[in-house]
């Protein structure tokens, strides 16, 4: 069981720095095992519960905010404190002692280095893209805003005005060409339309 927790606990920190699926998976399986052993009441007993009435306070505070606000769904699932406090606990019940609290900490260390170093060699190994897949269109009469807005009402095609982007984007759209050719054929045709 040692073994199984210690396992979970190096692919949790290996998944914070390298994979969010990983991360995720890892905890999902600490935080079960934890439930578990939450089962023998003697586990139960030894189980200390850092901070808890000040995190059982938010996590009310929280929950009942969150059935309160008329948008429920929406606000529990922007309720993600409550998923990091949980993860305190299963974390901390994972550390045996403050020998491990000192490794996990050191094992999280050398993940992120480990990460930094990977993204600044993606930096600098990998060719800067000469373009972007955006298209610069003049507004017509100059008056981008007005242009985005009509786009919008009669093409269904959203744009973003260019004083977005600074000055020089001053009486021009950007359009974002991201979408499948079939897509941007029919946002062009409709363009075409309100012209």
């Amino acid at each position: 069981m040692v073994a199984l927790r210690r396992g979970l606990l190096v692919a949790f920190v290996v998944g914070l720095c390298c994979s969010i699926t990983l991360c995720e998976g890892a905890l999902i399986l600490l935080t079960l095992l934890w439930l578990w052993r939450l089962c023998d009441p003697a586990v139960r007993a030894a189980q200390t519960w850092p901070l808890g009435r000040p995190v059982l306070a938010f996590a009310a505070a929280t929950l009942l905010s969150a059935f309160a606000s008329g948008h429920v769904a929406a606000s529990l699932a922007a309720s993600k404190g409550l998923l990091l406090m949980a993860a305190l606990y299963v974390t901390a019940d994972a550390l045996e002692d403050a020998a491990d609290g000192d490794r996990f900490v050191s094992w999280l260390g050398l993940a992120a280095a480990g990460a930094a170093l990977a993204s600044l060699v993606q930096v600098l190994a990998c060719p800067s893209p000469e373009g972007a897949f955006y298209l610069w269109v003049p507004a017509p009469d100059g008056d981008a805003w007005s242009f985005t807005e009509r786009l919008a009402k009669e093409a269904g095609v959203l744009v973003s005005p260019g004083e977005f982007y600074g000055p020089d984007g001053a009486g021009h759209v950007r359009v974002a060409v991201v979408q499948p050719t079939a897509r941007l054929e029919r946002a062009a045709s409709r363009m075409r339309a309100t012209s």
